[in-house]
């Protein structure tokens, strides 16, 4: 996730991004409900569409950290923003209020979304905060 509060824990030469791991586990376990479980909200191109989504963006999620590349990883946080919502969407199209699915859809919605507008944020402003901290270390330095 964000440079500013990356763990310094590797795992194959790569940055461990907690958060995005947990969401790309999450969305494949969803993904996989999509195809599998008839009852899940929706329609089968509705399945179809959901599961497409939500392995597409937990694929790139993956490819983010394997290549060491931000933008797959940021593309995979904004896919996965609407593959959560939608679920949440469908299940309120289907009246079933009752379906805590429907409102842990809208939960990780919030959380994909968020994490996505601070790694934006941070590679914005990345620079910045960098020259900040070389000035701190050279007047620490004195």
């Amino acid at each position: 996730m964000s440079r500013g509060v990356e763990l310094p824990w590797h795992v194959f030469g790569r940055r461990i991004r907690p958060f995005s791991f947990g969401l790309m586990l999450a969305t494949f376990v969803v993904a996989i409900q999509f195809i599998t479980v008839p009852s899940s909200p929706g329609d089968d191109l509705h399945h179809g569409i959901m599961a497409t989504l939500g392995f597409f963006g937990g694929g790139l999620l993956f490819a983010g950290w394997a290549t060491k590349k931000d933008s797959p990883h940021d593309w995979g946080l904004l896919l996965l923003s609407g593959f959560w919502m939608g679920r949440s969407v469908l299940w309120a199209l289907e009246g079933d209020y009752e379906r805590t699915g429907l409102y842990m859809g809208f939960i990780f919605a919030i959380m994909s979304i968020g994490a996505w507008f601070i790694e934006r944020y941070d590679h914005r402003w990345q620079h910045i905060i960098a020259e900040r901290h070389a000035g701190r270390r050279a007047t620490d330095a004195r």
